[in-house]
């Protein structure tokens, strides 16, 4: 066997042998080892005990002959992963493309029987969703969401294409007489390697990761009509719908295929109404609305602000508030899994299920509305705004316009880009980063106690003023039972959270790589790292400040918050060969190529 610079290496396939013995869990492990991670951060990300950890620890030493850590990763870089499956993403490497670690979640269905009949359903059901298909011969289809942009609702997504597929596959059956086949069906979410574009997207060249063979093992212990889901994918769906604390479960391992979106919209348990740090005076604004709704006045709101500032937790503080003066309230959001004209339609009918007809009017959600409000006054709050589609918009607008007439309170709460219609209805509410004392009580608040001081000041500096941030690294912390000296860990949520930001971005990832190497770096180490003239340098840079990822001084450039540039650099670099690792060495545990 050679290298791949033709050196011969002769101990290369014993150890290629020695590795190829390893389990699949082994070599999750061995890969979380080469990361640096200690057994608490093993544990955490894996969902496993730590003492199962120490055990496949010894498991994995015994196979490799070696007695401790970094002779296990230096053994397990010793072969060329040419022979394996990831020889694709190194070759893209050695000819100049990026390779990136992505937040996946993987979809993975089976019919017992008809391949042709499930392709079909499927194809039906991803619909406009940016996702990528692998339609395996009689082997299922796997539907890999994240690959082009990551969005921390994915698992939300192919949730949904799990249930439209199910009901697809029925129906198709139903109008021929025959009866359906059984469908099984396995979510995973996960760290996969792939090959990216300058400006974000897949090249279509290569992806590799365990989250893929994952979600086929989930799908084929699955009893028929069921989906099971790994722990990871539990915890990022309680994440973008913000529900309770990941350390309780909001929704069933196993759910069934008929009914799986409608049990998660209508069984998860949103996070009680928190005390709110700091907020003061937009809280008070908030009321001032909320008095306005109980003397009879309608008014429309708008809270605005970046991923994390908390813009959910305040609006929904005022629920009780509202129950109290016999205000109804409905929580809906704008392409989510409670879709604003299903959701006010449904309730509107009084029905405790959406309605028979697959499209929903705005003539029927503004009717159910009415109906709602012939009852008493009405708060209705609308999260992400600025993902608003135009059926979406229009529909906000009549909302809007019922407000001079009518007691309705709407609350609309996103990114401060709303759509263009949608600028002149209402006042705006902005929020910005926290204060150092208020940012400490929210952190204080979720750790109960739990967390040392020297690690609340490394969530203080990381979280650096947002408070959706503070509240998952304590989560992330409390959870792994970090002790002072350890690192923190970096949770999922967050990584697709931010990722999501500059995958809609359009950012050249070449100036972020530059960036996340150096650090705080002056603005001629960067330029002289450019790969281009250094106009398209200048101007690159300003499209990443105007965006608020990089910032700026008269002679420097860093990342605008510290967070973003810790995920670029676990991401980013994730394959580039920094510090002497080689792209062979990062991607050995990620065999199960898509």
């Amino acid at each position: 066997m050679t290298t791949g610079r033709g050196q011969s290496r002769p101990d290369s396939a014993n150890s290629l042998g020695r590795t190829n013995q390893l389990t699949a869990r082994q070599l999750e492990i061995l890969a979380l080892l080469r990361a640096g991670r200690a057994n608490k951060e093993i544990a955490y990300e894996l969902g496993i005990g730590i003492g199962t950890v120490k055990q496949h620890v010894v498991a994995l030493f015994r196979k490799l002959n070696v007695t401790n850590r970094a002779a296990a990763v230096s053994r397990g870089n010793e072969f060329d992963w040419r022979a394996g499956n990831d020889a694709p993403l190194i070759e893209a490497a050695e000819h100049g493309a990026a390779v990136e670690a992505r937040p996946v979640t993987i979809l993975s269905m089976r019919e017992d029987g008809r391949n042709n009949a499930l392709n079909r359903a499927v194809s039906v059901a991803v619909g406009e969703r940016d996702c990528t298909l692998v339609m395996r011969p009689n082997d299922g289809v796997d539907i890999i969401f994240g690959l082009h942009r990551v969005d921390e609702r994915d698992c939300l997504d192919a949730l949904a294409v799990a249930y439209a597929a199910s009901n697809g596959l029925r129906e198709e059956f139903h109008r021929s007489g025959a009866p359906a086949p059984a469908l099984r069906a396995g979510l995973s979410t996960g760290m996969a390697l792939v090959s990216v574009r300058r400006r974000g997207g897949w090249t279509g060249e290569s992806v590799a990761g365990r989250p893929i063979a994952r979600a086929r093992d989930l799908r084929d212990v699955a009893a028929p009509g069921r989906l099971e889901m790994d722990e990871a994918s539990r915890r990022m769906m309680a994440f973008a719908l913000r529900s309770a604390n990941d350390g309780e479960r909001q929704s069933e391992l196993t759910l069934p295929l008929d009914r799986a979106t409608d049990r998660l919209r209508r069984g998860c348990r949103t996070t009680p109404a928190q005390v709110i740090h700091g907020r003061r005076d937009e809280k008070a604004r908030l009321d001032a609305a909320l008095a306005s709704l109980a003397e009879g006045r309608g008014t429309v709101v708008w809270v605005e602000g970046e991923s994390g500032m908390g813009k959910t937790t305040l609006c929904r503080a005022l629920r009780s508030d509202a129950a109290a003066m016999g205000a109804a309230w409905i929580d809906a959001g704008c392409g989510a899994v409670q879709p604003l004209g299903e959701v006010l339609a449904t309730l509107g009918r009084g029905q405790g299920r959406p309605p028979a007809q697959a499209v929903i009017g705005n003539d029927d959600a503004l009717a159910g509305v009415d109906r709602l409000l012939r009852k008493g006054p009405l708060a209705v709050l609308v999260e992400d705004c600025h993902r608003a589609t135009d059926d979406e918009t229009r529909l906000m607008l009549g909302l809007a316009g019922m407000v001079t007439t009518r007691p309705l309170l709407l609350l609309g709460a996103g990114r401060a880009a709303r759509h263009p219609l949608l600028q002149g209805a209402g006042t705006a509410i902005r929020l910005g980063r926290m204060g150092q004392e208020d940012l400490s009580a929210v952190i204080a608040d979720e750790a109960g106690g739990r967390l040392p001081p020297p690690l609340v000041d490394r969530v203080l500096d990381l979280a650096a003023g947002v408070p959706l941030f503070a509240v998952e690294l304590t989560r992330a912390a409390v959870a792994t039972g970090l002790s002072v000296g350890d690192a923190l860990p970096l949770p999922l949520s967050l990584v697709a959270l931010v990722l999501s930001r500059i995958d809609s971005l359009d950012l050249d990832r070449h100036l972020l790589r530059l960036v996340a190497r150096r650090g705080d770096a002056e603005l001629s180490a960067l330029s002289a790292g450019w790969d281009g003239i250094e106009a398209e340098f200048e101007a690159e840079l300003g499209r990443a400040v105007a965006a608020g990822v990089l910032s700026r001084s008269r002679d420097h450039a860093g990342f605008a918050h510290p967070l973003v540039g810790e995920v670029v650099r676990q991401t980013m670099l994730a394959a580039g060969g920094e510090g002497g690792r080689t792209l062979a060495s990062r991607v050995a545990m990620t065999r199960e190529a898509g």
